[in-house]
């Protein structure tokens, strides 16, 4: 009885320990798949490797409108290195999709509230002036204000951003979606024509607009997507939309767009 219950328990062992080495490889598989999908950035933040990694993959999968997995990745993030408070705004972020004029604004001012319970200990969180500039954005974006004010606000503080840190691809990233997503509260918005830019030159009406917001992700190169620039396929696609109020939604776009929560 006493070899069986060792072997049992070296059994246990050896099940335990390969179920662990097929989940790390699984887990290797999946950041495969998301870094030849969303492709692949870095963003300066004061954390560790471990929680810069997630973060990193949080903001790609932003930026290509995965919200689900992108809150996943930003409450790693959290989870990984608590002193990385732009995580919390990275995850409140992904409470707002823009193109589609979708927002969870309770559960995106509930994500900075665990960070701290008001805006000014917040930003006194985060590591850096550049990280600041970002956090205050997005308070912007989160304040208590008419919908129309607060993204307004939040596309103006992501200009000044880019005005202060101009090799910043990820301030050109997100300046560009929330200028996108201001533009409706601007004007009214005419839908989009088929190849409406070609080569960072807008073509037809609202060009001086449509301008403005090509040379802030593409710069004198052109499209960030045309040049080669590091900026993910998603901020392409959606600078590629400017002109029309919502993009034309596929299965794949409208499982991306769910709310976080729900997933």
């Amino acid at each position: 009885m006493i070899v069986s219950a060792r072997r049992c328990r070296t059994n246990l062992l050896h099940a335990g320990f390969t179920l662990a080495l097929a989940a790390t490889a699984a887990h290797a598989q999946e950041e495969q798949h998301h870094h030849a999908t969303v492709g692949t950035l870095h963003f300066p933040v004061n954390a560790n490797a471990a929680a810069t990694r997630e973060f990193d993959r949080g903001v790609a999968l932003l930026h290509n409108f995965e919200y689900v997995d992108a809150v996943a990745a930003f409450r790693r993030a959290e989870r990984v290195d608590p002193t990385l408070a732009l995580a919390w705004y990275g995850e409140a972020l992904t409470f707002r999709h823009p193109l589609w004029g979708e927002e969870q604004l309770d559960s995106a001012r509930s994500a900075l509230a665990r960070l701290a319970p008001n805006k000014m200990a917040r930003l006194a969180k985060l590591a850096s002036e550049r990280e600041r500039s970002y956090g205050a954005a997005a308070e912007a974006l989160f304040a208590d204000e008419p919908e129309a004010a607060r993204t307004r606000a939040f596309a103006d503080s992501m200009r000044a951003v880019v005005a202060r840190y101009s090799s910043d691809d990820e301030a050109k990233a997100f300046a560009s979606i929330a200028m996108l997503g201001a533009a409706v509260f601007i004007r009214p918005v005419a839908r989009a024509r088929p190849r409406a830019l070609e080569h960072g030159r807008p073509r037809g009406r609202r060009t001086g607009v449509l301008r403005s917001r090509v040379e802030l992700v593409g710069g004198r190169s052109g499209f960030a997507c045309l040049a080669g620039s590091p900026l993910t396929h998603g901020v392409c696609e959606a600078a590629e939309m400017i002109g029309a109020r919502q993009p034309k939604r596929t299965g794949r776009r409208r499982a991306s767009a769910r709310s976080p929560e729900t997933a």
